[in-house]
């Protein structure tokens, strides 16, 4: 990604695709390492925000996120039963309503 900006002369760089906040410390991690291999560059997250908690946030704004976007994936519980391939309802739930 920072041969990338470099080549292409960008501010930002966005890690988008899957869930990436599901794998906390390889996040938290890679946040930092682009931060220090990149100065001054907004560091985007895209997630479907359904594990993030403040201190989750604060751990990724911490380790050098300037940016979060969320993409919510529903705002049924059925719909987001059905978009998820969740079966557990109590668990959708509450990554709906954490969303």
């Amino acid at each position: 990604m920072t041969s990338n900006r470099a080549i292409y002369e960008v501010d930002r760089l966005a890690i988008s695709g899957g869930e990436c906040t599901l794998n906390r410390p390889w996040l938290v991690q890679y946040l930092r390492h682009l931060k220090d291999k990149n100065p001054g560059a907004r560091l985007h997250v895209d997630t479907n925000g359904s594990i993030l908690t403040s201190d989750y946030l604060n751990e990724l704004v911490d380790s050098g996120m300037t940016d979060i976007g969320i993409d919510l994936k529903a705002l049924r519980l059925q719909t987001f039963l059905d978009i998820t391939g969740l079966e557990d309802k109590n668990l959708a739930e509450r990554c709906l309503q954490t969303a």
